[in-house]
């Protein structure tokens, strides 16, 4: 779990830390200056770039996942190894698009000086993490197998809380200022998904 859970947070680095960790400056001054539209075009602008970048990488993790976990075979990491590392990483990558939301969208909520908001819907989450973990590990995968175990389930609770928090913490953003041009993100991470099924 850890090799995949390093492999995903690689890419969330690339795709997403970097543009949370750039746009935040000018949310935080945004929103100190009270320009409201400007604010709502900077995060749309951030988010639409996250969602373009992560619809990619998930595919590419899960279809690739195995040739990039086997650069670390040798020694006391065999090929059994590497296929249940891919195994994880297959059903982390589905939450690729829920991370890197939640770079953003925590960000947005702290240039609006609101720490609380993402800290209580995180708590929720984990809890929901546990409950999900505790089902998907009896329904996924085999535990009498390292190949195809059942920490797959856990990888994929993990991966759906994500998105579902994600999803909540837009939801309450868009409650507190309205629009966020919500159509239009919607329309690019459509397109965007749509061509990284094709890819």
């Amino acid at each position: 779990l850890r090799t995949a859970f390093t492999l995903m947070f690689f890419a969330l680095g690339v795709i997403a830390q970097s543009v949370g960790s750039a746009v935040f400056p000018s949310l935080a001054a945004l929103a100190a200056a009270n320009d409201l539209p400007g604010y709502k075009q900077r995060l749309a602008a951030a988010m639409r770039s996250v969602l373009f970048l992560s619809f990619p990488a998930t595919v590419a993790l899960i279809v690739m996942g195995q040739p990039l976990v086997a650069l670390f075979e040798g020694g006391e990491w065999t090929a059994a190894s590497t296929q249940a590392a891919a195994w994880a990483l297959a059903f982390y990558a589905v939450g690729v698009a829920g991370f890197s939301l939640l770079e953003v969208l925590s960000r947005a909520f702290y240039a609006l000086a609101d720490t609380w908001t993402p800290v209580r819907i995180g708590m929720a989450a984990m809890v929901a993490n546990i409950v999900l973990s505790v089902i998907f590990a009896r329904l996924i995968g085999s535990p009498d197998t390292l190949e195809n175990g059942a920490f797959g389930g856990l990888a994929l609770a993990n991966a759906l809380t994500t998105l579902l928090e994600g999803a909540v913490l837009w939801w309450l953003l868009r409650r507190r200022i309205g629009d966020l041009n919500d159509a239009r993100i919607l329309s690019g991470a459509g397109r965007a998904l749509a061509a990284s099924l094709v890819m």
